[in-house]
């Protein structure tokens, strides 16, 4: 897949300047918040969160390298574009202390590399996920079904859990130990 069919891999490609371009509709971006029941947040903390492209095309999804001979660094590159927020800390070994580490869209490899490696799996996950949490998502007044693509606001509530209910087969069951 060329880098700039995703929309996400490459953090300089521009849908709205290639559709002036070319004459056509991109829709305004949708992201949507998920909750991660992986892991268990240390007593006082916040569970893990972050805020993901909920608007990819089938070929990006399927084209997320989970498995086989990818690397850490592939997967990374494929998804951390598509992660524009989330409240993960690392721990800087200088200081000995916590930090809030930048989200994968601003930071890449780096801000991966400075947490838990699992973390990235996950995300995956929730990429893989977005269209059916999109359409399983909140019903509307009188219980219509919601539009195929989700909520018609990119600013409305759009979150999603990643609970054993949500889960895909290949989902890994539990949550791993921290």
């Amino acid at each position: 897949m060329d880098e700039t069919d995703s929309g996400c891999r490459n953090a300089e490609f521009d849908p709205a300047a290639v559709a002036l371009a070319a004459n056509g509709f991109v829709g305004r971006g949708r992201y949507r918040r998920v909750e991660c029941d992986w892991f268990e947040p240390e007593d006082g903390r916040e569970p893990l969160w972050a805020e993901l492209r909920a608007d990819l095309p089938f070929g990006f999804l399927d084209d997320i390298p989970l498995g086989g001979d990818h690397s850490y660094h592939d997967l990374w590159d494929a998804i951390g574009p598509c992660v524009r927020d989330w409240n993960a800390l690392g721990f800087d070994v200088a200081s000995g202390a916590w930090r809030p580490v930048p989200p994968p869209a601003v930071g890449g490899r780096a801000s991966f590399r400075a947490v838990d490696p699992l973390i990235g799996l996950w995300l995956a996950v929730m990429l893989k996920q977005t269209y059916s949490q999109a359409v399983a998502g909140p019903k509307a007044p009188n219980d219509a079904a919601a539009p195929a693509g989700g909520p018609s606001s990119p600013s409305a509530p759009a979150s999603a859990s990643s609970a054993p209910a949500n889960a895909s087969p290949t989902r890994p069951t539990g949550s791993p130990s921290s």
